[in-house]
């Protein structure tokens, strides 16, 4: 069922002109898929003949007649805007995905001698950029050269405008994104990611509830690192003990949680915890032995709802969660 939120927000993506102009080729790739491109200067072709790759009738014929020393390379894009928005709202209701525009001349001139042909599979709405050439010109399964990142714009969903690529909020690295935003970072070493980097933000509780805590600090990964916070508590806790005596000092003497986001394809996974201190009973008098430190404890809870999950995450600017991106934590009561 469609929530209010993913309603509004499709409905100022039909304000827009689909009449858009035809000097432009468009194209759909995940949030995922942009955030590896971004780790580039090139837009670049992929190697077709390796792997899933999809029976073009042409390339089928070139993989045929090509030496072994020889690889197929492709690229493609929608020829309108109103095809790409079409294929980016299918998409987008499962996956988050970004659209994106090239001036066409930009890319003629960019794959200059490539063949430029109609998709054998989408008649009329998509082209197929394509090439037969040496497998050393191949860098981890794409092409050395394509098309400069520089000429790219993004399509802001929120304004229905289009962004030069290095200033579009889809393509800027967390490192940037989330300090903008009011998050800060810290170092932090996960069993399942290692040493990397993670970002933090308080938000005071909402609800007003005494029995429940007064701030929510909200942390998650770097999205270059692997793994999740699921189930991190060693290194979570040593998190807490860095913040809490300094920036997040005010904690410590409150009632307070922690929630860890990890944003992953169509949902926001999190996980709720609790901050407790323990203040231990020294074995002996002080003057034989200094007082103990207060022991942190972080312990699981199921608390907060989904809707007020969401706000948590709207509250602190987490833009991994706006409704193209991260759909399901978006649903409102019905």
């Amino acid at each position: 069922m469609r929530t209010n939120a993913e309603a509004q927000f499709w409905r100022q993506i039909q304000d827009v002109d689909t009449e858009q102009p035809d000097d432009f080729f468009y194209r759909v790739d995940s949030l995922m898929g942009v955030r590896t491109i971004r780790r580039d200067t090139l837009l670049r072709p992929r190697r077709w003949d390796t792997g899933d790759r999809h029976p073009h009738v042409e390339l089928l014929a070139a993989d045929e007649r090509r030496a072994p020393h020889q690889a197929i390379f492709r690229l493609s894009f929608w020829r309108t805007f109103k095809d790409g928005l079409q294929d980016w709202r299918t998409r987008a209701s499962e996956h988050p995905m970004v659209l994106m525009r090239v001036p066409r001349g930009t890319v003629h001139r960019s794959l200059e001698g490539w063949t430029f042909a109609e998709d054998d599979h989408l008649p009329g709405r998509a082209e197929l950029i394509w090439k037969v050439g040496g497998v050393e010109e191949d860098s981890s399964d794409f092409h050395v050269g394509g098309v400069l990142l520089e000429h790219v714009e993004v399509f802001d969903a929120i304004t229905g405008r289009w962004e030069p690529w290095h200033a579009s909020a889809a393509t800027v690295a967390d490192s940037a994104r989330l300090t903008a935003s009011g998050w800060s970072s810290i170092a932090i070493d996960t069993r399942q990611g290692g040493a990397g980097m993670a970002y933090w933000q308080v938000v005071p509780e909402f609800a007003h509830r005494p029995a429940d805590c007064r701030y929510w600090c909200l942390i998650t990964l770097d999205e270059n690192m692997p793994g999740t916070l699921g189930g991190e508590n060693a290194a979570l806790t040593r998190v807490m003990w860095h913040l809490l005596p300094g920036p997040l000092r005010e904690l410590a003497h409150c009632l307070a949680g922690v929630l860890t986001v990890t944003p992953t394809r169509d949902r926001v996974w999190t996980e709720q915890l609790d901050i407790s201190w323990v203040q231990d009973k020294a074995p002996w008098p002080a003057f034989f032995r200094r007082a103990p430190e207060p022991r942190l404890f972080l312990e699981r809870r199921i608390q907060l709802s989904q809707e007020e999950v969401a706000r948590l995450i709207r509250e602190a600017g987490l833009i991994s969660a706006r409704p193209e991106y991260k759909r399901t934590i978006w649903r409102e009561p019905s």
